[in-house]
């Protein structure tokens, strides 16, 4: 098969197949059909190059469609053919076998005159249709076959008529027999389509006679014509068809095979979108592909249509019936599909007489029917030969008149797609009225915008804009605009293309290539514009240059949101200057609101704030705008152009300005008011099918429930689901996705959230909507910090300089802070200090939220009034910023953190109460399981605070498991009354609180919390009153006694800064309280102080997180956590105190090795303690075989993790060979470990932070006891 049989491999293998049985059996005939240039000659040139291969011989004839055409042409040619071709024994074998009556195809006067016939004189047949074979577009008129002798003068002798023909028929056959016989042979007959009558009939009686010799015909025709009603030959070719052994009929080439066919014809390859188009536009047609390449590679545009490619679409289209061509030119306008029924009312025909018409159409394959019920073009070509038909006024007043007639048909008009409309709009020019021109193109373009189209809908934009504008050139007159259908639909181009002839490319409107067009004053390419004339259209008004204000307006935010931002920039400089020009207020305020909603775009020539208190001015006639912010400027110019649309009745100004004011005055404590824009946007826009903002409006609704705490939010969600679902618009079906994933992960589904998430859309990379990029990044970023995935949240947050993000400082502080270092944020609440509102009003919450984390964890009394005064006011609300993309917990999560962090106890165990009830109330387990864990914590502080033997051991001992045992449930979250001094309440409390927080978080997989749950129920106990009664008593008979809760010591850990009670009781540091901490007095207290005094902190020793936060002398550091950290917050937790170094070593070994460590030379284990260890290991060893049993995975790794810590214990306490370990070997090993820790910290604290390096060299001592006695006692926050 040669190189150019691109996508053949099919019919070639058929008739290689046929070949061989030829040559090897008998032969028979085979058809090979399809349109002009589709690659029948080519396909069969190789078949007859591989019989050759084979030792057969070729001969062939080409038909050719002419008056001056001999009858039997292809025949003679075949004979002339077989004479050259044979051997002289095998020619004459033929000529001997057919009694010498081939001389009448030949033409040999000489036979003729000696009487080897008996027919009369010469004689031709008349063709069966018009046209020249080898004319442009036919795909092999000569035959391309050797022994073809085209233009030779036609033979001497005619065929004989009646009866005579059967000797004839008979006389060729038995000649191809005879040769045959010596060896096969292959008659190929080319272009049947255009033979004479005689010659079919011929090659019937051939195939009919001589199948079962090594015979094989091959007859090559054009179905598309043949097909056609009322053919001449249509009645002689389909016997052949029912006889033949095989038909292949070729069709147009598959995109793949049309770049490599591209590619071998130019030596280039084209690039993927000139394959599409090139497809598209040829339908895969071999010839024209060729053709097309061809003039591509000579520099020509893709779209220009190589002459002989339309003369062989011409000649297609001519078989055609006239009433067929007129209704298939109403069609070309119509684009390259359409609908039968739109068709109809175009053309002005009963829908049942254009059905009629279509049938030929569709069996000559000019048009074919889709599935949906439409009709389509083969290909471009045909329509667009077609469409050049029409001169240019004929083809404007049809596309206004195909307007009007949809207009007048209503529903009709309306299920055509409103690309297709405006595009009509657009080629009628000034056939078509102004307004209904501009209405049509705005309509498109908000079509295409929800199809997330952004290119096809700055499209439109520019041609409206240039329409009100007047712009010259813009009328749409100069005919086609190139597109082969609707925008957007299939075979659209990118973007809507300017005016031009078929196939022809020009700039965009305004006479620039992707450039703004010009409507401002004084504007080039705008003449007229600055004193309100321009061209008129044929009403003879001049330009719409309001509307061409608004259409600006429109199209910045459309280039806005493509990323397009200076030329976005450039326009609205021009609206500017333009609404200044016409003096209209309204206009104006539109246009100040406009630039204020799209904040970073503000043009320094024309800064927002000035152009706000201009325009406020100017409508309202009031002064002293200067003393007013941006946001309340622009809300007070929403409420008065909603005002005059209310009273002017003008329903598309009061759209913008209910928008407007949702925008402007979004934020903390706004919901209220926006539930009722909400409502009213809903209404306008149903009135008037404003599906956009509907949709909008359905979806902000529920943003605005939610934030106000509303369960019904779930139920308005769904409400815009529904609503999205029936408009199949993509754009709404992203903000289904984003929705999706937002309540998912607020309420804890994050698999879910996760996947939704997961749309191509949210993709920076394959999505040009700016907004939608960094909004993907955003989502992500706020569930991996939510499930606290913080390593995760980081990596997003490389990406958001690359994507755009407006403000990637904020969210890195927000994810510092939720790890317990505030530095970021301090640094970021210091450089916006001076400003009121440092971020635009959809961050502000967020923002917020920040300042309300930073206080609680730094406990910076300042900043915990800012905050506290910023957020009490919506105590009960949610935070939620960017327009519901981003949801922060409830206002009294945080206001709890804050009033814990100022040691309001009682306020802060209230606010938590409030914050879990709201996070259940909405389905929100995170926040519900957050919110739970710090009012645990806060009630373990108040109860510690109260006097109550709240410790670390008894939330972690029996305690739990009673709670736990006697059915702690949701309602376990229920603060019971009671004051400060109902320690024992707090406490039980705050066990059940601890044991419903940790089953819930281990079902969301939220490990952080997890591990919180264990840094408090494994903290080191402590006491406040050292007599015993009945609460601490429990407590300490608790900690004597092996606990079958306890968890994996490597995984107990401080808590998480969120989950922190900054206030906590002094004394108390990141673990929990402080083990031995003196009766009546704190660790931050000073040596002596008076019991419950307590002083602002002087200096911080705290671990947040994987960082310790230093602070001294007003210095304050951050240092990764080290063993030697943690022995110096022991330390200083126990100010005066002898602390053995076998309890800093490990102080998870619990209260064996403890007591074991106070046993001067006695054996590290006696045999009480290994009695003890031995039983509480049997005890395990049950436990996980229950567990097992029962199939709790959870619970089996859970005892065994203790089980392998109390081994490694005892191994620790064992000697060589199992031998009991004495303690003076442990106490000297845990002397030299816990010095080295110590000194090694101390040593990099001497670079990071030298002050405080100083201070505890002189007040640390080590050894088998360890010690901090400060000379001054400080007031340490630990």
């Amino acid at each position: 098969m040669t190189p150019a049989l691109f996508g053949r491999d099919h019919p070639a293998g058929v008739l290689r197949s046929e070949i061989a049985r030829a040559t090897d059996s008998h032969g028979g005939l085979v058809l090979v059909t399809g349109e002009a240039g589709i690659g029948k000659s080519t396909l069969v040139t190789d078949a007859a190059h591989e019989a050759r291969r084979r030792g057969a011989l070729v001969v062939g004839g080409s038909c050719w469609d002419s008056d001056n055409t001999p009858g039997y042409w292809p025949w003679v040619q075949i004979l002339r053919g077989l004479r050259r071709s044979a051997t002289a024994a095998e020619w004459a074998a033929a000529q001997e076998a057919s009694d010498g009556r081939l001389a009448v195809l030949l033409g040999d006067p000489v036979r003729v005159a000696m009487g080897g016939t008996d027919g009369p004189g010469p004689s031709t047949l008349p063709g069966a249709a018009p046209g020249a074979a080898g004319a442009p577009g036919s795909d092999g008129a000569h035959g391309g076959e050797p022994g073809t002798e085209a233009g030779t003068s036609p033979p001497g002798g005619g065929p004989p008529e009646g009866a005579e023909a059967f000797g004839l028929f008979d006389a060729v056959t038995t000649a191809l027999v005879t040769v045959s016989q010596s060896r096969p042979l292959v008659v190929v007959l080319d272009d049947l389509h255009s033979s004479d009558p005689a010659s079919l009939r011929l090659l019937e009686f051939a195939a009919q006679h001589a199948w079962f010799e090594r015979l094989l015909l091959i007859g090559t025709y054009r179905d598309v014509e043949v097909d056609a009603p009322g053919h001449p030959l249509q009645q002689l070719i389909l016997p052949l068809v029912s006889r033949a052994a095989t038909t292949l009929t070729l069709t147009g080439l598959g995109r793949d095979e049309v770049g490599a066919l591209m590619t071998v014809t130019t030596g280039r390859e084209p690039s993927p979108q000139l394959i599409d188009e090139v497809h598209r536009r040829t339908g895969g047609n071999p010839f024209f592909v060729e053709q097309t390449a061809r003039l591509w590679h000579s520099g020509s545009p893709v779209s220009t249509i190589p002459p002989g490619v339309r003369e062989a679409v011409r000649q297609r289209l001519a078989l055609l019936p006239e009433p067929v061509v007129s209704l298939l030119t109403s069609a070309a306008l119509l684009g390259r599909e359409f609908r039968r029924q739109v068709l109809a009312v175009v053309h002005g025909s009963p829908a049942p007489h254009v059905d009629r018409l279509l049938e030929p159409a569709v069996v000559a394959r000019v048009v074919v029917p889709r599935p949906s019920g439409q009709y389509a073009f083969a290909h471009d070509l045909l329509r667009e030969t077609l469409y050049a038909s029409l001169d240019e006024a004929e083809a404007r007043e049809r596309h206004a008149a195909a307007v009007r007639s949809l207009d007048a048909h209503g529903g009709l008009g309306d299920a055509v797609r409103p690309g297709a409309l405006a595009r009509h709009a657009h080629l009628a020019g000034s056939a078509l009225d102004r307004d209904r021109r501009i209405d049509l193109l705005l309509a498109a373009a908000r079509d295409a915008s929800g199809r997330l189209a952004d290119e096809e809908a700055v499209g439109h934009y520019r041609r409206a804009l240039a329409v009100a504008s007047g712009e010259p050139g813009e009328s749409g007159e100069s005919g086609e605009s190139g597109q082969s259908g609707e925008p957007g639909g299939p075979g659209a181009s990118a973007g809507p293309e300017g005016p031009g002839r078929p196939g022809e490319r020009r700039e965009s409107p305004g006479g620039t290539s992707g450039g703004v067009p010009a409507c401002g004053p004084g504007t080039a390419g705008a003449p007229g514009a600055a004193d309100g004339t321009g061209t008129a259209d044929t009403e003879g008004r001049g330009p719409d240059l309001r509307r061409a204000v608004l259409i600006g307006l429109d199209l910045s935010g459309q280039l806005r949101h493509a990323g397009e931002t200076a030329e976005a920039q450039r326009l609205l400089d021009r609206s500017v200057a333009l609404a200044r020009e016409l003096d209209e207020p309204e206009l104006l305020a539109r246009v100040a609101i406009t630039l204020h909603r799209d904040g970073s775009l503000g043009s320094r020539d024309v800064p927002t704030m000035g152009l706000l208190a201009e325009a406020h001015h100017r409508i309202t006639g009031k002064e002293g705008q200067e003393s007013l912010s941006d946001d309340r400027l622009a809300q007070e110019l929403a409420i008065h152009i909603m005002a005059l649309a209310r009273d002017g009745s003008d329903d598309e100004a009061l759209a913008f300005s209910l928008w407007a004011r949702h925008d402007s005055v979004w934020g903390l404590g706004s919901a209220m008011e926006r539930l009722g824009l909400t409502d009213e946007m809903t209404v306008v826009g149903r009135r008037t099918q404003h599906q956009d903002m509907e949709l909008h409006a359905t979806s902000m609704r529920w943003v605005a429930l939610l934030e106000l705490g509303d369960p019904a939010f779930i139920d308005q969600f769904r409400a815009f689901v529904r609503l999205a679902e029936l408009t199949e618009l993509p754009r709404f079906a992203l903000g289904v996705a984003v929705d999706t994933s937002l309540i998912a992960a607020l309420q804890g589904r994050f698999a879910e959230a996760s996947t939704a998430l997961e749309d191509d859309a949210l993709d920076p990379e394959s999505n040009d909507h700016v907004a939608f990029g960094f909004m993907g990044h955003h989502l992500s970023w706020a569930l991996h910090l939510l499930q606290g995935h913080f390593a995760e949240a980081e990596e997003v947050l490389g990406l958001l300089p690359g994507a755009g993000y407006p403000y990637p400082g904020l969210l890195e502080a927000v994810t510092a802070v939720e790890q317990g270092d505030a530095t970021p944020a301090l640094r970021l609440i210091a450089e916006q200090s001076d400003r009121a509102a440092p971020y635009p009003r959809a961050f502000m919450p967020l923002w917020l939220r920040l300042l309300a984390q930073t206080a609680a964890i730094t406990g910076d009394p300042r900043l915990i009034t800012r905050a506290e005064d910023e957020l009490t006011p919506y105590t009960g609300q949610w935070i939620v910023s960017l327009y519901g993309c981003d949801i922060g917990g409830p206002v009294d999560l945080w206001l709890g953190m804050l009033a814990a962090a100022r040691d309001d106890r009682d306020a802060a165990v209230a606010a938590l109460t409030e914050a879990a009830a709201s996070s259940d109330r909405l389905g929100a387990r995170p926040w519900a399981v957050r919110a739970r864990l710090c009012l645990a914590r806060s009630l373990l502080a108040r109860a510690g605070a109260a006097g109550g033997g709240v410790a670390g051991g008894g939330v972690a001992g029996g305690g739990v498991a009673g709670a736990e045992g006697a059915g702690a449930g949701p309602g376990a979250g229920a603060v019971r009354a009671g004051g400060a001094g109902d320690s024992a309440g707090d406490a039980g409390q705050a066990r059940r609180l601890l044991a419903e927080v940790a089953r819930e978080a281990g079902e969301l997989a939220m490990t952080h919390v997890e591990a919180e749950v264990t840094a408090l129920r494994t903290a080191p106990p402590s006491t406040a009153d050292p007599t015993p009664t009945a609460t601490t008593a429990a407590a300490t008979d608790a900690s004597t006694t092996p606990r079958s809760d306890a968890s994996d010591p490597a995984v107990s850990g401080p808590a998480a800064p969120w989950a922190q009670d900054p206030g906590a009781a002094p004394g108390r540091g990141a673990e929990g309280p402080s083990a031995g901490a003196p009766a009546g007095s704190s660790a931050g207290a000073s040596v002596g102080a008076p019991a419950g005094t307590r002083t602002v902190p002087s200096a911080e020793f705290r671990r947040n997180g994987p960082v310790w936060q230093l602070r001294w002398d007003g210095v304050t550091v951050h240092v990764p956590d080290a063993k030697g950290l943690r022995d110096l917050h022991s330390l200083l937790g126990l100010p005066g105190t002898d602390v053995p170094a076998v309890q800093l070593l490990a102080p998870e070994g619990g209260d064996l090795v403890v007591a074991a460590g106070q046993l001067g030379g006695d054996p590290v284990l006696d045999e009480e303690a290994k009695r003890r260890y031995k039983e509480h290991l049997a005890r395990l060893d049950a436990e996980i075989d229950r567990a097992a049993a029962r199939d709790d995975a959870r619970g089996v790794e859970k005892y065994d993790r203790e089980r392998q810590a109390l081994l490694d214990q005892l191994r620790s306490a064992a000697g060589l060979g199992g031998r009991t370990r004495r303690l003076g070997d442990q106490t000297e090993r845990a002397r030299k470990t816990v010095t080295a820790r110590i000194r090694d910290t101390l040593r990099k604290l001497d670079t990071l932070h030298p002050a405080l390096a100083a201070h505890l060299k002189a007040s640390v001592t080590t050894g088998t006891t360890c010690a901090y006695r400060p000379e001054h006692s400080p007031d340490w926050r630990l």
